[in-house]
């Protein structure tokens, strides 16, 4: 009976990272009578995917940490390979330190060696200029350049031929199913929220940027702001400029009265008037559009200018302190009866949240 051909993955460790699970993805759905995948890794720790391996024929082989200046590694990377010539196609999948296990690879003969690229930079930390430097000789080494797209192709390869082989998705894993749906959520204590989850590192490959305009298109306004809201509730015109001009009020003072109002002022006196700068500066990017939530969100903040402008008006005193007074109770009447009479409040169609129920689902 004719044996299947072995082909030996390198990697780090199989946990669920976005290579390993792309690997397993590929190994499930083979003919396994025909190819077998082997692993050599580089943690002596057990990964999630061992067990799943081992189950379906694969073998695990380890190694130290991958470290390009050690004697040790180098002389442990070498014995494998004198000892297993019957791997004859090597998959290296370790980035930018592929070349490391390439150059060893390549020296024992082994006809095909394989370089993949999963991504399109790497973490700008210490050890950034070293993955780098052997970036550069991954061609060199490798018979075989694959990379899930044309970015990470470029970016890894420099120049150098490549194909792209694009990541394996099990689709029938990801058709919805109410009753997984609900199990999930019970486990994860979400049953009456809404969610919108996302797996993956916090780094610049997993694209947080366009998460974060998908939040802002919609999904952020419905989860933090209630379950009545959708995404049009929040879009449309800007806060009216009335509005504007009447939460900025103790910014105004504050500059024109500089002199009176903070000498000898204490410093919980002063940072009470700088929070009002809040619900100001809130409002004023709510010029610009979007006023509902903008709107809102200012509101929390009101608590500030109600505690500053009586503590404002005492300070200044005198003829101004009064005529100021005055000005500022036929303002505010004013600007009441064109909220509550003229211009009927956005909030008095959806339910309201206080700012304890706003900050407890906001942090989930």
């Amino acid at each position: 009976m004719n044996q299947p051909i072995r082909v030996l993955n390198v990697l780090t460790i199989m946990d669920r990272g976005g290579a390993e699970t792309m690997v397993m993805n590929y190994y499930r759905n083979i003919d396994r009578s025909k190819v077998q995948f082997d692993f050599l890794v580089h943690r002596d720790q057990r990964g999630a995917y061992d067990d799943e391996i081992e189950s379906m024929g694969g073998k695990i082989y380890r190694l130290p940490r991958l470290n390009p200046w050690s004697g040790n590694y180098r002389v442990a990377l070498n014995r494998f390979f004198e000892e297993h010539t019957e791997y004859r196609i090597v998959h290296v999948h370790q980035d930018c330190m592929s070349s490391v296990i390439l150059k060893v690879v390549e020296h024992h003969h082994r006809p095909v060696c394989i370089a993949r690229s999963h991504s399109t930079s790497q973490d700008k930390n210490i050890k950034y200029p070293v993955k780098i430097w052997y970036k550069r000789s991954i061609s060199k080494y490798a018979t075989d350049l694959f990379a899930c797209g044309k970015d990470a192709g470029d970016w890894m390869f420099a120049g150098a031929p490549y194909q792209i082989v694009h990541n394996a998705i099990d689709v029938a894993s990801h058709i919805y199913d109410p009753a997984k749906q609900e199990r999930i959520r019970a486990q994860i204590g979400v049953t009456n929220h809404f969610v919108v989850g996302h797996v993956g590192r916090f780094n610049h490959p997993k694209n947080h940027s366009f998460l974060l305009k998908i939040f802002t298109e919609g999904c952020l306004f419905r989860g933090s702001l209630g379950e009545e809201y959708t995404a049009s509730s929040f879009t449309g015109e800007g806060v009216n400029i009335f509005r504007v001009l009447v939460c900025n009020v103790p910014l105004a003072l504050s500059f024109l009265y500089r002199k009176e109002l903070f000498t000898n002022s204490s410093k919980a006196e002063n940072l009470a008037v700088n929070l009002t700068m809040l619900n100001g500066a809130i409002m004023f990017v709510g010029l610009f559009g979007m006023a509902n939530y903008f709107a809102r969100l200012a509101n929390y903040f009101l608590i500030f200018q109600s505690l500053s402008l009586p503590w404002m008006l005492k300070k200044i005193g005198g003829k101004d302190g009064k005529m100021l007074t005055i000005l500022m109770v036929l303002g505010f009447v004013a600007y009441f009866y064109y909220a509550n009479v003229i211009n009927q409040p956005f909030d008095q169609d959806f339910a309201r949240l206080s700012l304890a129920e706003y900050l407890n689902i906001a942090g989930g």
